[in-house]
């Protein structure tokens, strides 16, 4: 060849090369160009605004204030988040959760506008719930929006009923228990798909297709075929006659039990009426009989033998923490869109499924989604399997196959690279979760566990590992900014909005260099820890009260601010359950962080009449406690106890806590693996952030004159976007916000008495404010008075709580109908009669306040 063919063929590759990359760039751009143009038939248009885009991003316990003077904040670790909101639009440092302030409740309230006892989430991460038997039982409050309290177990011979039948996400607004509006609703019937990533209860929470009658546990050791005894993780539920499955796959084979011993690697084991016809691996699963979930996510949204449900079959009985246990999980939960009302996204996928919510006010038929990454990936994707995250690597489970990480694997690069190729995808409404920085998430589920058997520990203020966790995540905010920007999606057409659920209380000592003492303590035995100790003081509430085995029987939701249920669900007024509560409040004991002498444990405390009164009894009377223990939040208590079997003490007999395992347990002790304590009603926990930025938004910067709460934010956000709820929220339109032109006329007419109202109304209402403080204050009093003999006391403060309870959510209900017309164009009252009702307010925290000084010590 000659040089001049040479030539002109490298000319020609030159050519070619130069077209591809001006096509590229063409693409790129008019996908910019498109993606910030939004999404066909999606009307986001206010009051002086129109809306393209919204980005809602809620982070799991991160701080704007420092939880150490010597360190810097997280977000103050993040500046280019923290300089976006304050230079684009107003960040409030003086936003309020609920109570009790936990992950899934805070949420809840800021996707729903609604306080917990009207979306069903009194009780957080999981609660408690009186069977019909009296008995208790337990349920996550982290399940997709339609799924059920309890749903039974078919696989039982026989069957066991539902002990609660009502929705997990229930509201009694009706005036009988329905299912909670959903959040995503009136964005979809404005035409706009809804994305969701990791956002609590808007995308499956579980891959569950059957149940098991029990198990499934594992092989504690290798069996050989011929052996006629098995040895397992767990003998629970097992029982003579019983058939079982041992292993998957073409290994698995069945068996049947003739008797049960008990479980471990040295146990007595499980034995068999047969010898095994294989061999089998440790830790191969093993389960009894199993039936279809009828309340399973993968039966409810895809269909009993569906291949999706089959999937999630299959992963329920792969061995623990493998790929195949995974991979249902990674495939269908945590990752949805729910499409608009013309179709949007789903119209081109023929995987969307009904998107069915069978109690939405005003009906919701026709409605469809998109559920799990399998199938969202490829729809916001051009037809890929896997989205990047914001530094350009695959998003993927910890085995390495694409699609969704776990719920504690969402770090910020993870939730904003799915926003992003959402919003690029035309899915023009977002909302994601971030995990917090300062846990180590790394053996977190799905992943494996640590190889030598060490639990990932919290980190503190400064710490080298925490303080890399804040950079990757501001770096993750300088990508995404950066790529929004390019794509032409910014604070100019977009309403950003983040917050955090709550804020938590760092349980720890002082150190001055960010190294923190990673050790065990035991305060059975010693009456200090290292200075710069971490962790919180775990500790077993029955070994704190006086003849533990005296007690009635009761179970307690584990927390800092732990719910106690007594069984059979007595009357507050019951006498054992009275003495529980006297004992309870007189609980003592070290907290190395404050004393090295006892100290109380409690702060506050609530029974059903206070709980009411703080938002916590909800349309489903079998799940509000008999009583909540508002506690020093250095503490995590537990109330473990022995069953009174044979060889055991006797039955309530408390038992230790591992911190965190068998080797190191005392009845009180640190355990340096957790140190961030939510749920109490404390100020460093209930007060955190609020940053919003984009069109209608007024340029504030960081501010602490405003007070709010959770419930503010969606209906703030729904009167940006010209749209409203299908019911009136508990929150109110943050008017000193909003720019003069995206209020209302009712709004700007009634300025002055809306604001006054408006600020009365929180004080009187929100869990945080001043008349649930006062009540709290005279619930502490009144459920430590007393004696068997006379509890008068306790009968005066419950029916001056009740008495202002009553007129409490009277007056709230008055004025929240006027906040909501004035925000929304209904009928509004005169300024007279507006500034009427918050005189009436503020003669209602006049009582309150009356009632909560009588009631000081």
């Amino acid at each position: 060849m000659s040089r001049r063919l040479k030539i002109a063929g490298a000319l020609a590759i030159a050519l070619a090369l130069v077209a591809v990359t001006a096509g590229s760039v063409a693409r790129a751009g008019s996908g910019a160009a498109a993606a910030a143009r939004g999404q066909k038939g999606c009307n986001l248009n206010g009051q002086g605004t129109e809306l393209k885009h919204v980005i809602y991003l809620q982070f799991d316990n991160t701080h704007l204030f420092r939880d150490r003077s010597n360190f810097a904040s997280d977000l103050e670790q993040m500046p280019h988040l923290m300089n976006f909101l304050r230079d684009n639009g107003t960040l409030s440092d003086n936003e309020h959760t609920i109570l009790i302030s936990h992950t899934a409740g805070g949420i809840l309230s800021s996707l729903t506008g609604l306080y917990p006892d009207r979306n069903g989430q009194a009780v957080s991460n999981s609660y408690g719930f009186f069977r019909p038997s009296g008995s208790v039982g337990f349920s996550s409050s982290f399940k997709y929006w339609t799924d059920t309290t309890d749903g039974g177990n078919p696989a039982t011979s026989p069957p066991t009923p539902s002990a609660d039948t009502n929705f997990n996400m229930v509201t009694g607004d009706s005036g009988s228990p329905k299912n909670t509006p959903a959040p995503w609703v009136p964005w979809a019937r404005a035409g706009c798909d809804v994305g969701n990533v990791s956002t609590a209860n808007a995308v499956l929470e579980n891959n569950n297709a059957i149940t098991f009658a029990a198990g499934p546990t594992t092989l504690a050791a290798a069996a050989s075929i011929g052996a006629t005894n098995i040895k397992v993780g767990s003998v629970t539920g097992f029982v003579a006659g019983m058939a079982i499955t041992i292993d998957t796959g073409a290994n698995a084979e069945p068996a049947t039990i003739m008797t049960v011993g008990t479980a471990g690697a040295t146990g007595t084991g499980i034995t068999l009426t047969g010898p095994l016809a294989n061999n089998h691996a440790s830790g191969v699963p093993m389960y009894g009989p199993t039936a279809t979930d009828p309340t399973g996510d993968m039966t409810k949204v895809f269909g009993a033998g569906s291949p999706e449900w089959q999937e999630g079959r299959d992963s329920q009985i792969a061995p623990f923490a493998s790929a195949a246990r995974a991979k249902a999980l990674t495939d269908f939960v945590g990752i949805t869109i729910h499409c608009g009302a013309n179709g949007g996204i789903c119209n081109k996928s023929p995987n969307a499924k009904p998107d069915a919510l069978p109690d939405e006010p005003g009906g919701y038929g026709g409605f469809k989604g998109l559920f799990g990454a399998l199938y969202v990936n490829p729809a916001i994707t051009g037809g890929r399997a896997v989205v990047d995250d914001t530094a350009g690597d695959p998003i993927a489970d910890p085995f390495g196959h694409p699609g969704f990480p776990g719920f504690d694997g969402v770090p910020a690069k993870v939730t904003l690279g799915y926003v992003a190729q959402m919003q690029e995808a035309g899915v023009p409404v977002t909302f994601g979760y971030i995990s917090d920085a300062h846990d180590n998430h790394k053996n977190a589920f799905p992943a494996p566990p640590d190889p030598a058997g060490v639990f990932p520990r919290a980190s503190g203020p400064g710490e080298s590992d925490y303080v890399a966790a804040l950079k990757s995540y501001d770096d993750a905010f300088a990508a995404f900014f950066k790529r929004l920007q390019k794509d032409g999606i910014n604070q100019h057409n977009t309403l950003f909005v983040v917050t955090a659920d709550e804020n938590d209380h760092f349980a720890g000592g002082v150190s001055n260099d960010g190294n923190w003492s990673h050790t065990y303590c035991n305060l059975d035995t010693s009456t200090s820890c290292p200075a710069s100790q971490i962790g919180e003081v775990n500790a077993n509430l029955r070994s704190l009260l006086p003849s533990p085995t005296t007690q009635p029987t009761f179970s307690v939701h584990s927390d800092s601010a732990p719910t106690v249920y007594v069984n059979g669900n007595p009357a507050p007024t019951n006498p054992p359950l009275r003495q529980l509560e006297r004992d309870t409040s007189a609980a003592q004991a070290l907290d190395p962080y404050v004393s090295t002498q006892k100290t109380p444990i409690a702060l506050y405390l609530a029974d059903k009449v206070g709980e009411k009164a703080l938002h916590m009894q909800t349309a489903d009377p079998q799940r509000t406690p008999s009583f909540t223990l508002f506690a020093n939040p250095d503490y995590f208590l537990t109330a473990g106890a022995s069953s009174g079997a044979p060889g055991q003490p006797p039955a309530g007999t408390p038992t230790k806590v591992n911190c965190p395992n068998v080797a190191n347990a005392a009845f009180v002790c640190v355990d340096y693996h957790f140190a961030w304590s939510h749920g109490d009603a404390t100020d460093d926990i209930g007060r955190t952030w609020l940053g919003m930025a984009g069109p209608g938004i007024r340029q504030l910067g960081q501010t602490s004159g405003i007070w709010t709460d959770h419930t503010d934010i969606q209906p703030t956000m729904l009167a940006l976007a010209g749209l409203r709820n299908d019911y009136t929220p508990d929150g109110r339109v943050i008017s000193q916000v909003l720019k003069n032109g995206a209020l209302t006329h009712s709004m700007r007419e009634h300025a002055a008495a809306l604001t006054q109202l408006g600020t009365v109304y929180k004080e009187i209402n929100a869990p945080f404010g001043p008349l649930s403080f006062d009540v709290l204050s005279a619930s502490t009093r009144a459920l430590s008075s007393g004696s068997s003999a006379d509890d008068s006391t306790y009968s005066a403060i419950s029916g001056r709580i009740t008495s202002l309870t009553n007129d409490r959510d009277a007056l709230a209900a008055q004025m929240r109908d006027v906040l909501t017309n004035a925000a929304f164009g209904g009928p509004v009252q005169t300024t007279s009669q507006i500034y009427d009702l918050a005189s009436q307010g503020n003669t209602l925290l006049m009582r309150a306040n009356q009632l909560g000084a009588a009631s000081s010590p």
